[in-house]
This record gives structure tokens, C-alpha cells and sequence, in this order.
């Protein structure tokens, strides 16, 4: 009934460098398949095994060198780690790193110029751009923002590629902070806390009780990332 009224569109589902357990395991399974499907699964052992099969079915210039293909990145990867479908993710998906489609890939009326354009401003913070930042392995960074007012409100949003990072907010002791600097004087508004930012964009809002110097500081325990990140202050009503 299942396979009935919800046809799977699957062509070919490539199981590689697979123990002999689950080899075994799948045969258990595979009675309560349907045969098309079952004929579409491929279990394959070592790359003596899988590599002939991979590129008999996939061209090589597609193909990651990795998986016995000609392919690299950008950064000469022979995984093509840039280039694969990473789930929850909210990245460019046109640049192949998952996310979100973009609208202008929708089956709609209305024109990519314009489906491109209310993208953009969906992906802003209060209008603000989203920007990006490398973060290394063991390094902190901080990311400095002034509340001219007090009663401001600080609000951020941020997402990271490879790892989720620890982060936390300062009111700074001084009139500005280096965005590498380890030793940060000042006061913490907002106590360091765990983030899955390699899974989902995180956000957040404080409110703030006096003006001057604050910063978002963060750290990643991974040899370099990616921070995608966007930070807005925004004045008390009666000062707006």
C-alpha cells in the first residue's frame, strides 16, 4: 500500500566499501522490497569493487577522483566536499552546498530577475547583508558592534560550514577590539553556549541596558570554517 500511493523516485542508491555484516543485513531486508527497488540498490565492497561499477554508470569527469573519477573542487579535493548535498544547511544551494532551492529555480510565473531579488531580501537581517568570515581552528573571533543608546536591542543570526562553534557576547572595556584578539577585556552579557551552526542558522536577541562597546566572540574547535553571519543594532522605540 505504501509503494502504491507514494511512488519513491530513486534511480540508483551506490552502498560503497560496505562490511559483510551489512551485506548481510540487506539480505534480510530485501524480501520486504519491492523488486524494482530492490534492483536499484548496489552494494558494493572495496574500490577494486565499486570503481569499475561507479564509472561504467557515472562519467568520470563527474565523478570525484576520491570514488575513482577525474573530478576536484575548487580547493583540488578529491572528495568534492564543497560540491555534495549537505542537509540543513542554509548556504547557496546553487553552488551545489544544500539549503534551500532558490525561488529563482521555482516552476512559477514569475520572472527569475525578480524571484532572484526578494531572495536576497529574505536572506537580511533588518536589511542588513549576511556577510562571511573565515574562522580558524583554536582562534577566537569577534565580531564588534556599538549601541549608541541604551535599550538597544542586539540581534544576530549566523550559521557555519564544517562544525558548530561555542560563542557568547561582551560589553568591551575600551573603544575597540581586534577581530583575532584573545585576552578581551570586558563583561559578559550573554554566557558562552554550544551551537549547532553547521546544521541550521542560529539567531538571537539581547537587549541591552547601557550604550558603548559590545562583541559576539566565538571559537571553533575545527582546523578552519566558514562563518556565515549577520549582526544588527537597533535603537530603543524613542530614539528611532
Amino acid at each position: 500500500m505504501q509503494e502504491a500511493n507514494y511512488p519513491e523516485h530513486l534511480k540508483r542508491l551506490y552502498l560503497l566499501n560496505m562490511p559483510r555484516f551489512f551485506t548481510m543485513a540487506l539480505a534480510v531486508v530485501r524480501p520486504f522490497l519491492n523488486q524494482t527497488t530492490q534492483e536499484k540498490i548496489v552494494c558494493l565492497g572495496s574500490k577494486d569493487q565499486f570503481e569499475p561499477v561507479l564509472t561504467k554508470a557515472i562519467s568520470k569527469d563527474v565523478l570525484p577522483k576520491f570514488w575513482g573519477g577525474n573530478r576536484v573542487d575548487e580547493d583540488g579535493d578529491p572528495k568534492c566536499s564543497s560540491l555534495l548535498q549537505q542537509p540543513y544547511r542554509k548556504l547557496d544551494a546553487q553552488t551545489g552546498k544544500g539549503g534551500k532551492v532558490p525561488k529563482s529555480l521555482y516552476r512559477t510565473s514569475k520572472g527569475a530577475k525578480e524571484a532572484q531579488e526578494e531572495e536576497k531580501n529574505e536572506e537580511k537581517l533588518g536589511g542588513v547583508e549576511r556577510r562571511a568570515v573565515s574562522l580558524r581552528g583554536g582562534e577566537a573571533l569577534n565580531l564588534e558592534c556599538r549601541a549608541p543608546h541604551p535599550g538597544s536591542l542586539l540581534s544576530w543570526e549566523f550559521s557555519t560550514e564544517k562544525e558548530g562553534v561555542e560563542y557568547l557576547v561582551l560589553r568591551v572595556d575600551g573603544e575597540q577590539v581586534d577581530i583575532h584578539q584573545e585576552d578581551v577585556s570586558g563583561r559578559r552579557v550573554r554566557e558562552k553556549e554550544r551551537a549547532n551552526s553547521h546544521q541550521e542558522t542560529v539567531s538571537g536577541e539581547i537587549l541591552l541596558q547601557e550604550p558603548g562597546l559590545y562583541c559576539l566572540r566565538f571559537h571553533s574547535k575545527a582546523t578552519s570554517d566558514r562563518l556565515s553571519y549577520a549582526i544588527l543594532v537597533t535603537p530603543p522605540p524613542d530614539r528611532l
